[in-house]
């Protein structure tokens, strides 16, 4: 379950991550949704497989997990279409052909950049799933 101040705890989140750059295991896109459903719940749903420090590490887990969607799905549940994913929710992108994990901002998500967050439209979200 979400928690109640959630809506100010995502405001908050979005600007400690527009400046914060991109890096294996801290601030990847398995990270920041994983770190913000923390903030919004109080559960870190990645705790056991936190600790990849490179591209390839990460490749690894989320392979043993079965891909992205896989690994998302057996920690928060059937995903719902995106058309119905709401503020604060997780959603699977399909950035220039690579999948990619955000959080839900209304039209857009969030995902982590090279120099900070950046906002994609919801229209390249393959599948949402709801938090809290």
């Amino acid at each position: 379950m979400r928690r109640q101040d959630w809506p100010q705890r995502l405001a908050e989140f979005n600007i400690a991550r527009r400046r914060m750059p991109f890096a294996w295991g801290g601030n990847d896109c398995v990270t920041l949704a994983a770190d913000w459903i923390e903030q919004a719940t109080g559960t870190d749903p990645i705790a056991d497989i936190r600790g990849w420090t490179d591209a390839l590490s990460a490749a690894r887990t989320i392979e043993a997990l079965g891909g992205l969607e896989a690994a998302i799905t057996a920690r928060l549940g059937e995903p719902i279409p995106p058309a119905f994913a709401r503020r604060g929710d997780v959603v699977l992108l399909d950035i220039a052909g690579r999948e990619t994990v955000g959080v839900v901002y209304g039209t857009h998500a969030m995902g982590p950049g090279e120099e900070g967050a950046v906002m994609v439209p919801m229209s390249v979200a393959l599948a949402a799933w709801r938090v809290g």
